[in-house]
């Protein structure tokens, strides 16, 4: 399904802000005004590889940017599905924001595509009270489909952030490098046999992470298990409910944005930890297997200094 309508410059800073390439990209046909001279000059400085991202040949430059446009307007079939209210973080404000819970999960995506196409009325009395609704709904709905056709991306910030494992290595080398680097108790977590995870959260596993996440409270880590199972229920795919390490747990939703589970959940806690994992790497619903008790020894404040420059040396 396709929007119609254009991302505003604002929010494509804020997706570039974000680290979504195709957003930096798509702003160079926009460049028509001071203000938005001005977004796309902040825009790149938020990545290294942005000043590098667009080809010198004047044709591929141009046709990089036609691609980067529409892919602005394709929304991923598995999306139309999702009740619209998952959808509302990370780029809206105010009241927009509170349609996370204001709004029934029966109002789907489609609803609200429909609805910023013209094609029907406002599903919901509600969203007209919301000031700027389709632009933001727009810029919601843009982020949320980029996020879940690139969830499989390996190393995506390589220029933001240290990964703990070389792109080439494969699953089976990094179980190999666990298993010798972890202590002794602990040798069993190097078995990476989540075979249901394409790729594998652990290779984009990043050593800020490790690092910053050893500070965090055993609470913090439970409450984002706990409402990432009860998401496929929430999401009205499945009615029971999984943890994220569960064969059961549906493919699909392992794809969504990490910030679906900001957009739904009531836990303030939850909500400012989410743009903590995302700036850290952890990206996906899928990555968050990583939060398990099985993972917990890599962010553990007594073991992670000591494993990362085992890996380290073991890798040199």
């Amino acid at each position: 399904m396709h929007i119609k309508n254009q991302v505003a410059m604002k929010y494509l800073f804020k997706m570039s802000f974000l680290g979504i390439d195709q957003a930096y990209i798509a702003m160079q046909n926009r460049k028509n005004s001071p203000s938005n001279i001005k977004y796309e000059k902040s825009a790149s400085s938020c990545r290294i590889r942005y000043k590098k991202i667009l080809n010198t040949h004047e044709d591929l430059k141009k046709k990089q940017i036609k691609t980067a446009i529409k892919s602005f307007q394709f929304v991923p079939e598995e999306l139309l599905h999702i009740p619209f209210r998952a959808l509302v973080e990370p780029l809206g404000k105010g009241a927009f924001l509170k349609l996370g819970s204001n709004l029934t999960s029966n109002i789907k995506t489609r609803d609200i595509i429909n609805y910023i196409n013209e094609e029907i009325d406002a599903p919901s009395k509600i969203i007209k009270e919301v000031s700027s609704f389709k632009s933001q709904a727009i810029a919601s709905i843009v982020f949320h489909s980029h996020a879940f056709i690139n969830h499989d991306l390996i190393h995506k910030e390589h220029d933001t952030l240290d990964y703990l494992f070389p792109l080439e290595k494969t699953t089976n080398e990094i179980s190999n490098i666990l298993s010798n680097s972890l202590p002794s108790k602990h040798w069993q977590e190097g078995d990476l046999d989540e075979y249901q995870f394409n790729p594998h959260p652990i290779k984009n596993l990043t050593i800020d992470a490790m690092t910053q996440l050893r500070r965090w409270k055993e609470d913090s880590f439970s409450q984002i298990l706990h409402e990432c199972k009860f998401l496929p229920k929430f999401l009205g795919v499945i009615n029971e409910n999984y943890n994220i390490s569960d064969i059961e747990y549906p493919i699909n939703i392992k794809k969504l944005s990490i910030y679906t589970i900001s957009s739904l959940s009531n836990r303030n806690n939850v909500k400012n930890k989410i743009p903590v994992l995302y700036n850290l790497g952890l990206q996906s619903i899928g990555s968050i297997l990583l939060l398990e008790k099985k993972y917990r020894v890599l962010f553990n404040s007594n073991y992670s200094a000591s494993i990362i420059k085992k890996i380290e040396n073991s890798i040199l």
